[in-house]
């Protein structure tokens, strides 16, 4: 029997504390995350292997282009995008 493919979230803002509370539930969901951030973090629960962690500022014309390449690269699974903005 062939493995479920794993569906994919895009999250921005999901490095502060709302983040760390929502992020294990997803993953738990059974979602691949790949959060991008301002700012590099480590710890639970971004050393899980199902959250995948992109540091870079949506200042940064190159941040943008990696954000539009892993959306491409997850085309397939990919089944939307949050936004987490909680203190």
């Amino acid at each position: 029997m062939s493995q479920p493919v794993q569906e994919s979230l895009i999250v921005l803002g999901g490095t502060g504390n709302l983040g760390s509370q929502v992020l294990p539930i997803l993953a738990d969901a059974g979602y691949h995350l790949v959060v991008f951030s301002r700012r590099q973090v480590s710890g639970d629960p971004y050393d899980d292997p199902r959250i995948s962690l992109q540091v870079g500022s949506l200042d940064d014309e190159a941040c943008i282009d990696s954000l539009v390449t892993t959306a491409l690269e997850h085309a397939q699974t990919l089944r939307g995008a949050l936004f987490l903005n909680g203190g």
